[in-house]
């Protein structure tokens, strides 16, 4: 089983606000991050 089951023909987005805590071990986790145009689809 997936983490995180998304039917095929839905989208995902998220949101996140607020501040990130400096002193959580999460927050220095080095990150990997796709160019945008990679993962974003624009449409008009």
């Amino acid at each position: 089983m997936e983490l995180l089951e998304v039917v095929r023909n839905k989208r995902l987005m998220g949101v996140v606000l607020g501040w990130p805590d400096k002193d959580d071990p999460v927050n220095r986790f080095e990150r990997k991050r796709a160019p945008l145009d990679e993962i974003v689809q624009w449409v008009s």
